[in-house]
């Protein structure tokens, strides 16, 4: 009887962090005006290991799941923790290809977790936006014949602190696209969703305790692991 008391901790604790990517999700895409987000579904929230390994996620795109390592281990090697830095807070934002994501109109947005000054985790939204500015109008240019003519390509960057996003980073979708309204909303509505996300981990790994979360954590990534193969 206490293994099965255990075992039902663990689904308990593994069912609150998927519950916790939905209500993310279903509250956050309210703020969108975009129909590829508010009815095809074309967005997605997770929640992420330090390393970027996605350990629990909301229905939607889920083949981006295998993302977010390539993202988390860019900006690694770019020296982010350096510079500018990744503080309690921080939002960043990717779209470019070259450091993880598929193509330039899946946007991610992505927040640490911390405890302490620990580093424990991300909480990231991503979506498929309308329009990149690309050489011709939409999310896939498909005449395009180099990232010259791609558009809006954005590398690893901190778009925002204390968990707000920077007014300059509003004008550059106004700039550098054409569904300026779709694209703004999109980009609220994810850094709406992580610090939503954000907000419900705390709150468990408040309930668990951090030790139980870190360990919680490797054992569902081994799990998913033996399932697989």
């Amino acid at each position: 009887s206490l293994v099965g008391s255990e075992m039902c901790i663990r689904d308990s604790f593994q069912m609150r962090l998927v519950a916790a990517c939905i209500n993310a999700r279903e509250t956050a895409k309210l703020i969108s005006a975009n129909p590829m987000s508010l009815i095809q579904g074309e967005l997605l929230f997770m929640l992420a290991n330090p390393q970027g390994d996605v350990v629990s996620a909301s229905y939607g795109l889920a083949g981006h799941i295998q993302c977010m390592p390539y993202i988390i281990r860019s900006i690694a090697d770019l020296g982010f923790e350096e510079d500018p830095g990744i503080r309690p807070g921080d939002i960043f934002f990717t779209n470019d290809a070259l450091y993880g994501p598929p193509h330039n109109a899946d946007c991610y947005t992505f927040l640490p977790i911390f405890h302490g000054d620990e580093l424990v985790g991300w909480t990231v939204g991503l979506n498929h936006i309308v329009d990149v500015g690309g050489i011709q109008p939409g999310g896939l240019g498909t005449i395009s014949t180099s990232v010259f003519t791609d558009g809006f390509i954005v590398p690893p960057t901190r778009v925002g602190e204390n968990f707000k996003q920077y007014k300059w980073w509003e004008l550059h979708w106004k700039r550098r696209t054409r569904t300026e309204l779709f694209n703004i909303l999109d980009d609220k509505m994810r850094a709406a969703g992580v610090v939503v996300l954000h907000n419900r981990i705390k709150e468990i790994i408040e309930e668990f305790g951090i030790e139980y979360y870190r360990q919680g954590l490797r054992e569902i990534i081994e799990r998913e692991r033996r399932v697989l193969v």
